[in-house]
């Protein structure tokens, strides 16, 4: 195959006494979504907020996994489950690495 390419969205704003937190239309607006659409990926737990009282607050991770989900659907045709699940092992690729990485040092 080609390349590996990796892009970050990093979006800073302040949130009514909660720093680098956006509201669930905040977010909607960044990643160019329908509110009710990041409110689907919020009940399915593609996205998790990282505070829920007063109302769901999310961070950057949020934008970025969007991001992730959308690239998914929009390049190999996978459903919202399937983008879930496939986030899900990379994380866990991801995580694995960090600890060989961890124990390769020792």
């Amino acid at each position: 195959m080609g390349e590996e390419h990796r892009y970050e969205i990093v979006v800073r704003c302040l949130n009514q006494g909660f720093p680098g937190l956006f509201r669930l239309s905040d977010l909607a607006q960044i990643v160019g979504l329908h509110p009710d659409l990041v409110r689907r990926f919020l009940t399915l737990g593609l996205i998790e907020p990282a505070r829920l009282w007063p109302e769901p607050l999310f961070t950057e991770e949020a934008i970025l996994r969007i991001s992730r989900i959308l690239r998914l659907r929009r390049d190999m045709g996978v459903n919202l489950a399937s983008a879930g699940i496939i986030l899900d092992l990379l994380d866990q690729i991801e995580e694995l690495k960090r600890e060989l990485d961890r124990l390769r040092r020792l």
